[in-house]
């Protein structure tokens, strides 16, 4: 199906930022494996991973490690000062 001229257009805008990102192979992976369905990506999982890291790499600083995380230098204070009562 690749080899189809112009087979990107077949795609709508979304699904194209999506092939972008994976691949044609992995868009047609993820599509066989959850067409059907309600494909929802839960952030709770990316955010206990970034929390982690944070912990980890304590060593930089609040704005250093915020910017790797995509996230606020609040929210890194607060993970970092979860337990200091």
């Amino acid at each position: 199906m690749k080899t189809t001229p112009d087979f990107i257009n077949f795609f709508n805008k979304e699904e194209q930022v999506m092939i972008g990102l994976v691949g044609v192979d992995g868009f047609f992976k993820l599509y066989h494996r959850y067409s059907k369905t309600g494909f929802y990506f839960s952030s709770a999982s990316i955010i206990k991973l970034k929390k982690a890291w944070c912990i980890q790499n304590s060593h930089l600083t609040y704005d250093e490690l915020a910017r790797e995380c995509g996230v606020a230098s609040k929210t890194i204070f607060r993970w970092l000062h979860e337990n200091d009562n």
